[in-house]
């Protein structure tokens, strides 16, 4: 008679649509960033915006995946965002802005943290990718990148190369 979705259906399901949520947020702010960023460097050689919304559309693509190199994408991408604030000489106020944004949604991505454990778990070639993305990762930081680029560059080009 009654044609309603159990609630306890939707209280077991909240954690997924919650990651999926966050995931669908971060590529609505990533898909901006990226593409206004990739002007800004063609018109003034800036990167950063372009980088962090690469990282941002990464991080939202492996948070669709259920992979916990989510998180790892967004560290970097977040030490980008703070290397960013530390080094650039500006508006304080702007920084802080760019780092409380930051840091909320890595708090956000920390709250998934359990979601993405228990889908490693059920998966068994996670840890094989995670291990080749950090490796690889600090191998192109390391050896090929320029210090400016390097964390969120190789994340990305990582990134879309373990799909």
């Amino acid at each position: 008679m009654h044609h309603l979705v159990p609630v306890w259906n939707i209280r077991k399901r909240a954690p997924e649509i919650a990651v999926f949520a966050l995931a669908v947020a971060l590529a609505l702010l990533g898909v901006p960033l990226f593409v206004g960023g990739v002007w800004l460097m063609i018109l003034t050689g800036v990167l950063f915006y372009m980088l962090a919304g690469a990282g941002l559309c990464l991080t939202a693509y492996f948070l669709f995946q259920r992979s916990i190199i989510a998180i790892w994408v967004y560290l970097l991408t977040f030490a980008g965002t703070v290397y960013r604030i530390v080094t650039e000489a500006g508006d304080r106020a702007d920084q802080i802005v760019w780092l409380v944004a930051a840091t909320f949604i890595l708090l956000l991505l920390l709250l998934t943290l359990p979601m993405l454990l228990g889908a490693e778990r059920r998966k068994t070639r996670g840890a094989p990718k995670l291990v080749l993305f950090i490796g690889g990762t600090l191998a192109l930081w390391n050896d090929v990148l320029p210090n400016e680029t390097g964390p969120a560059f190789a994340s990305c080009l990582l990134g879309l190369c373990l799909t």
